[in-house]
This record gives C-alpha cells, structure tokens and sequence, in this order.
C-alpha cells in the first residue's frame, strides 16, 4: 500500500514538470498522512491544474465521510469491478505528487523511504470524487477526495554507494503506480482507452531505490526534514 510520503518540491518545479499554470501556495510536507490536503494534478476545463483533495477517496453515495480513511488505496486489479472507483477511473482521473513515499517492515516497523534512482520527482496514479452528504443534495460546497492506486511491487535498486555492501532491499507487496512522462498525458487525457490506461497501470521495476530512515517519521504528528534522517548506520540519500 502507499500510508505515507512527501512532497518537498518548489510549485514552481512542479509546474513545470506537469504542465499546470496555476501556482497555489505549496509549503513543504515530509509526512503526508490519510485525510490531510494533498496536491494533486487533474484536468478543468481541457487545462491541468494543481488543487488539493483530501486523501481517502469518499464515494459518492457514501452515508459518512469518515469512510474515506479506509479507501487511501485502490488496486490496480479491481478498479473496474469496484462500485467506488469504477467512474472515478472512467471519468475522474488525476496525478498525486509526490518525491518519496514511506513503508514499514518488520516486528520493528523499521521505517524505509522510497525515491526515483535520480531524485526526480513521483506521479502517482490517483482517482477522485466528489461528495455531497448523504442524497447528494447538501448545500455547502462538495467534498472532494482522492486515493492513490497502487500495484504489485517492483524491482528496488540500492541507495548510491551501498551496492554490494550488505544492503537488502525491503520487502513489500504492493506500491504505488508511478506514471512515466507519456503516461501522464494519457492518464489525464479523458479519451484514452480503458485497454492503454490498464496497462500503464505497472510495476516501477528499477525506478526507486530505498533507505532506511529514522524513527521520527513514525508518528503522524512529526513534520519537517527530519523526517528524511537517516536510521543509525544505514547512510544517507540527502
């Protein structure tokens, strides 16, 4: 699954990489946690913009918002046989940015950090909704959520300088879907085929390399870079 992660990135960067004009205020965030704002990048009106929804996708006939702290995720493998995400994969795609993204392992819970084997940024696979109450009929302005769709997982390279030096890769069975450049244009395209958006919808192999960070990011109420510290004696990717 994908509980957790980052974004550090300047807008301005981030609007260029993705192709929104707009340049909302964007402070730095190294402990994204469910049902906070997050940035995210979608269509309005054939231009993409950058808006923020909140994480913990609430469908649209659901009686109580809270239910979107169980739907941060949605497989791959069932977005076309799942009531709550089928239309948001039809007709309400968008991209969550982010520049790394946290998983835990072990009795431990030894907390890893995931980034691009560059330090690029990440685009992940994202659906949202909106919500009205329950009926759809209330009055304020929607809610609008989101959740990021994950994968099996893939291939993890070595932080640099750790290769052959004892270094493990931490296991996880999914993760999230990282869009290359030519799958975000067809992600926010409305046109694409269902057939071509599935089959971006893959594993990274080879894309992200991993370290092993301190605790610190283990509590959802901690933020700033120490977030990024590295775990005693594993090195560092800052």
């Amino acid at each position: 699954m994908c509980g957790r992660f980052s974004l550090a990135t300047p807008v301005e960067i981030l609007g260029a990489e993705y192709g929104f004009a707009n340049r909302p205020a964007l402070p730095p965030r190294y402990n994204i946690t469910p049902t906070q704002d997050v940035a995210a990048v979608r269509v309005e009106g054939g231009r993409r913009c950058l808006v923020m929804l909140r994480w913990g996708l609430v469908p649209a006939g659901a009686a109580d918002p809270k239910i979107g702290s169980r739907m941060i995720n949605a497989r791959a493998e069932t977005l076309l046989t799942k009531a709550a995400f089928c239309e948001p994969f039809l007709k309400r795609r968008c991209l969550v940015l982010a520049d790394g993204y946290y998983e835990w392992e072990g009795p431990a819970r030894q907390p890893y950090r995931f980034v691009h084997r560059d330090g690029g940024t990440l685009a992940f696979a994202a659906l949202w909704q909106y919500w009205r109450g329950p009926g759809g009929t209330g009055s304020d302005a929607p809610l609008q959520s989101v959740t990021i769709i994950t994968v099996p997982a893939g291939t993890v390279l070595p932080p640099p300088g750790e290769a052959g030096r004892g270094w493990r890769a931490p296991t996880h069975d999914r993760m999230p879907a990282i869009l290359g450049r030519d799958a975000v244009d067809r992600w926010l395209d409305p046109g694409t085929a269902v057939s071509l958006l599935q089959a971006d919808l893959t594993p990274a192999s080879g894309l992200l390399t991993a370290m092993a960070v301190s605790s610190f990011v283990n509590a959802t109420a901690h933020e700033g870079i120490a977030c990024l510290a590295a775990a005693p004696q594993q090195g560092s990717l800052l």
